[in-house]
């Protein structure tokens, strides 16, 4: 997520999207997404997604639309976090919870707004008091 645009977001061809399957009423969702434009070096991508929803009583339903990318880097997302009043508490490279790495496909991240935690302890304190009172 570092530095150029990484290639699997180059992938050119029409591929499964999200969502994609059939709900347990029998309704069909089908996606693709579509890599039509990018630019390495910007980091930029440009996709056409399109989904398709075939009801149980046969209905169908279409929408396509077109979407650019960004992907930001780790520590562009880091930085917003911190001007922000977050404390990143974790940062993981994976949805099973694999460690973050400079070569991770993704990262996710686990903050907390710094003084939040104090404050909400505070107030759950406060109505604590309050209902004791009441009772």
């Amino acid at each position: 997520m570092k530095g150029e645009l990484d290639p699997a977001w180059q992938r050119p061809g029409v591929r499964r999207g999200f969502p994609s399957g059939t709900c347990a009423d029998g309704t069909r969702i089908e996606s693709t997404t579509e890599t039509i434009w990018f630019d390495v070096p910007r980091r930029l991508a440009k996709f056409r997604r399109s989904t398709t929803v075939t009801l149980a009583d046969g209905n169908v339903i279409h929408q396509a639309y077109e979407q650019q990318k960004h992907p930001v880097s780790a520590v562009e997302v880091q930085t917003w976090l911190g001007r922000h009043g977050f404390v990143v508490e974790q940062m993981y490279g994976n949805c099973a919870g694999a460690p973050y790495t400079e070569t991770s496909d993704r990262a996710i991240f686990w903050a907390r707004l710094q003084g939040f935690n104090l404050a909400a302890d505070h107030v759950l304190d406060k109505n604590a008091e309050l209902y004791s009172r009441l009772a």
